[in-house]
């Protein structure tokens, strides 16, 4: 209602203005109608985009579908960071078997992937890796291990308190 009214306001300050400099006599003001017609000035106010917000993966939405990994397929991520990161083979495995099952799709709450990561050491981690923080990505088997190779080369291994040898 009351930007019905500052509407009408405006348009009346508007319209008579405009007569006197034409010379007309201002016109009686109308009555605001009990249902009134948008003005234009209205209808574009309503039409703005409202921004919307980025929507954030939580452990109640699905989960995107990524393509497994296969045993060989992570078996190769493994040694290739392993040598990248000079961490040992056999301590990437071994974390990989107890936190999934050396499966990359796992999921177990908020903890997903290869080596089980929480949404916030995820984002941390990756952040500080300078790399992308993409919650999905905890599913794709080689950001997992490569993220987890700098875990370990960072001697960071309390992350996996039941599974660090």
């Amino acid at each position: 209602m009351i930007v019905f009214l500052l509407a009408n306001l405006i348009n009346f300050l508007f319209n008579k203005g405009r007569r006197q400099i034409l010379g007309q006599a201002v016109l009686p003001t109308i009555e605001p109608k009990l249902s009134p017609t948008p003005t234009l000035f209205l209808r574009l106010l309503a039409t703005q985009a409202v921004p919307v917000p980025t929507p954030v993966l939580t452990p109640l939405d699905p989960l995107p579908t990524a393509k497994p990994a296969t045993a060989q397929e992570i078996n190769a991520f493994i040694e290739a960071y392993a040598q990248e990161y000079a961490v040992e083979v056999d301590v990437l495995r071994h974390v990989a078997i107890c936190e999934s099952g050396f499966k990359a799709d796992a999921v177990n709450g908020d903890y997903l992937g290869l080596y089980q990561f929480a949404s916030i050491t995820w984002q941390k981690i990756r952040s500080e890796m300078k790399l992308d923080t993409n919650l999905t990505l905890r599913l794709d088997a080689r950001e997992s291990v490569k993220t987890a190779a700098y875990i370990i080369s960072e001697g960071k291994k309390d992350i996996w308190p039941n599974c660090f040898p």
